[in-house]
């Protein structure tokens, strides 16, 4: 996960600023010793490069080299301190070589360890025709949702209700827990990071529990998480997990996923099982839902595409979305606020999860950046990361109110 970020970071960048060109990435074995090796990764352009004595300052949170960028291209440079943050989080350094009018060459080194590594189970549909197959052969089938965040629960919600699921949800550990044993479903979604009881925990409680409803040793349940490290993936299926299903959810990943894992039956008619009438996901709804909302000032504050790929060109069901992720983030900001100024870093990293969970799926991704890099710190007690980018949380999530206030 942090090297695809940090690469991210600067191939996004390279892309910004190279009009025409050339993008190389590279990954150079600097060292190795025994199970360890020392890795620079490296993304050189053929950009509009950088001053010299502006280089020096460019890993700083927020800063750019010309401050005329950001008029131009967009973005406040805040990729490059989450990019050294990162090479910090895996032992290494970052650096950048430029030359005005030649391009520059962004690197990091990274300290890795050689692991098993984890090779995913083609699913068994392609994702062209996993909706198809969900409603032919699933509709009717029933499913429980697991999700402590709002949003990622109604979105969710909506594309498995959409295909002809029957969907319940809960919000922790607990209820998740009571629900399973109160009740038959065919397979379970379950969030790990969660309070009162968290998703691990929760599918071992209900993987030990007996009684008459109690298929547990054979119900699928399916970890949802952006965590993707090795570590993470293990604890998981030590607890009893089944599968996998990456977060912000793909509607395409998500429904080859369930279709591995749930039984198949007949099909059902909508009607019969409560679901709404399906309309595409590709743009083909009545001209008044036929485009995202205008494109305006700031409009980079919101990546359209998110939203797009799971409610197709809807305008209006994004707005709701977006309101309510401002209507939700308010005491998400407050709690983080508390925690540090009580110096509780374990919940300056819950909460920077919950906010860049829910702003990752609405599309607002430098918040989401932000809240990613805020996590981390907490998850370490680094305090003096969690002092420097505190500030900026509550002014960026204002940018994205203002935004969204605005459509």
């Amino acid at each position: 996960t942090r090297l695809r970020q940090a690469l991210l970071n600067y191939t996004g960048n390279a892309v910004k600023f190279t009009e025409r060109g050339t993008i190389f990435l590279r990954a150079k074995k600097l060292e190795e010793h025994g199970d360890e090796i020392l890795v620079r990764f490296e993304v050189q352009d053929t950009g509009i490069g950088i001053e010299p004595d502006q280089l020096s300052s460019l890993f700083e949170t927020f800063e750019q080299a010309d401050a005329s960028t950001t008029r131009k291209f967009g973005g406040t440079g805040l990729g490059l301190a989450i990019t050294r943050r990162l090479a910090q989080l895996m032992g290494g350094e970052v650096g950048v070589e430029s030359e005005p009018g030649q391009g520059s060459t962004f690197w990091f080194t990274a300290r890795l360890g050689y692991a098993q590594a984890i090779t995913p189970v083609a699913p068994s549909a392609g994702v062209a025709d996993a909706e198809k197959e969900l409603r032919t052969h699933y509709a009717g089938a029933r499913i429980l949702l697991v999700e402590d965040n709002a949003i990622n629960s109604e979105v969710a919600c909506e594309l498995l209700r959409d295909v002809g699921l029957v969907v319940d949800t809960a919000e922790n550990g607990v209820e998740a827990v009571a629900k399973v044993r109160a009740s038959a479903y065919e397979l379970v979604l379950m969030d790990i990071q969660m309070p009162e009881m968290d998703g691990l925990e929760a599918t071992r409680v209900i993987r030990s529990m007996t009684g008459p409803t109690a298929n547990n040793g054979d119900l699928p349940i399916l970890a949802m998480t952006a965590n993707i490290f090795a570590e993470d993936r293990q604890a998981c299926l030590e607890a009893g997990m089944n599968d996998f299903v990456a977060k912000p959810v793909e509607p395409e990943s998500l429904f080859a996923t369930i279709i591995k894992w749930l039984p198949e039956r007949k099909a059902v008619d909508a009607v019969e099982t409560g679901s709404p009438s399906v309309l595409p996901r590709t743009g083909e709804q009545d001209s008044a839902n036929a485009a995202s909302p205008d494109v305006k000032p700031g409009a980079s504050l919101i990546n359209p595409q998110a939203l797009i790929r799971v409610f197709g060109n809807d305008a209006a069901k994004h707005l709701d979305i977006l309101r309510k992720f401002i209507a939700q983030t308010e005491d998400i900001v407050a709690a983080f606020d508390t925690a540090c100024e009580q110096r509780d870093a374990e919940h300056v990293s819950f909460q920077a999860h919950k906010l860049k969970s829910s702003a990752r799926t609405v599309g607002a991704d430098a918040l989401a950046d932000l809240c990613r890099t805020l996590e981390l710190a907490g998850r370490d007690a680094d305090w003096t990361g969690i002092d420097g980018l505190h500030p900026q949380l509550r002014p960026d999530m204002e940018r994205v109110k203002d935004y969204v206030s605005g459509l």
